[in-house]
């Protein structure tokens, strides 16, 4: 007992230290990751209450009206999911779902933008 309790600290979590560069890395991580969440919550909101604007984009891409609440929930849900430590299956499906989601939602108006000069 007196062994133990004369030992460093820093010797009992010699094998928690983080490379200086790694620390970098989950900054970026976690930013860019924050900065996501933020956007994706922030469009789940609307598509949740089903405000009339989101209606009006939803189907002008051609998407049924149903689908807007389901997109909304889904959003959320995989927001959740990212910001929840471990779990990270979960975590790399809900980044996937949520790209596909922004992918399906900001690509296809492209081909019908007027990107003539004037």
């Amino acid at each position: 007992m007196a062994i133990f309790l004369n030992c460093n600290i820093n010797n009992i979590f010699h094998h928690l230290k983080i490379h200086p560069l790694q620390k970098k890395i989950r900054i970026a991580y976690w930013i860019v990751t924050g900065l996501f969440a933020a956007f994706m919550l922030f469009s789940a909101i609307p598509d949740i209450m089903v405000v009339p604007d989101a209606v009006t984009m939803v189907t002008g891409l051609g998407y049924p009206k149903y689908l807007i609440r389901f997109l909304g929930v889904a959003k959320l849900l995989g927001v959740i999911a990212m910001l929840v430590p471990g779990f990270h299956r979960l975590k790399e499906w809900a980044y996937a779902g949520l790209f596909s989601t922004w992918w399906a939602l900001h690509i296809p108006p492209l081909p019908r933008m007027d990107c003539r000069w004037r």
